[in-house]
């Protein structure tokens, strides 16, 4: 409204002569001329409005709170949507991708992390296995029965290197399963496992069917899972050495990530 007063004082005291009917005829004129820029400035108002209410929290640099991995299960407990956080120098080890979001799994030696796109930071990014973030931040989540994940706020921007394979630490199941958190999204090696309940023939399938695997006919056992479609039809074998990531706070899945 302030732009349309402006307009017409500005033709009132324009100090030409004019007559009641040019007057009136002007008026007619410049406010018939605007209507459609009224009707535009409220469109744009209101589209303003929903894009500020859907877009996802700004954060700066004073807002970070600097965290490991290691220390988010001590730090933060249950959906912590007030705080940001700042993870840095992750490596990208694995992206599941489905039909609702995607899944990045990232690690620095202190520890792995789940990152979550939900508000669409990621759009215009694509990443590999491989890329070096600086820095990730967002909110983090520790669900009871779920492993902890970030929902990421900010755009980490481009990788700082590429191509590089964080090497697994070798672990036991029962060395996995004794200390769950230890190893939580992150990359491990299980050396000599039994594939005990699988039958002559078996293929891998979806990525929610479960493997049994274990170490020893005395020892424990947990799950392989193929993590996406990279293994649908490779046999299963009755012994191998497996490199994954565990995907569970109560390290009873290895994700495997293709074949190798």
């Amino acid at each position: 409204m302030g732009f349309l007063h402006s307009c017409k004082s500005g033709t009132q005291r324009s100090g030409f002569p004019a007559n009641k009917a040019a007057k009136k005829q002007k008026q007619q004129l410049t406010t018939n001329q605007n209507q459609p820029l009224m009707k535009s400035n409220i469109f744009l108002s209101l589209l303003t409005g929903f894009f500020l209410i859907c877009a996802p929290p700004l954060a700066n640099a004073q807002e970070f709170i600097d965290i490991e991995p290691n220390e988010i299960r001590d730090k933060v407990q249950g959906e912590d949507y007030v705080n940001i956080y700042r993870i840095s120098n992750l490596t990208i080890t694995f992206i599941q991708t489905s039909t609702y979001d995607n899944t990045i799994y990232a690690q620095n030696d202190n520890g792995g992390i789940q990152i979550k796109d939900d508000y669409g930071v990621l759009y215009e990014r694509t990443y590999q296995v491989g890329d070096v973030l600086e820095a990730v931040s967002g909110y983090l989540m520790v669900p009871g029965m779920q492993a902890a994940h970030m929902i990421i706020t900010n755009d980490p921007g481009e990788p700082t290197q590429t191509g590089q394979n964080p090497n697994p630490v070798t672990v036991t199941i029962d060395e996995l399963k004794a200390n769950p958190h230890d190893y939580e999204s992150r990359l491990i090696k299980i050396e000599d496992v039994e594939f005990f309940e699988r039958t002559e023939g078996q293929t891998f399938t979806s990525s929610s069917a479960n493997y049994a695997i274990r170490q020893s006919a005395e020892g424990s056992s947990i799950n392989a899972r193929n993590l996406d479609a990279s293994l649908d039809g490779t046999p299963v074998p009755a012994t191998a050495t497996l490199v994954g990531i565990s995907t569970t706070p109560s390290g009873t899945i290895i994700g495997l990530r293709s074949p190798s």
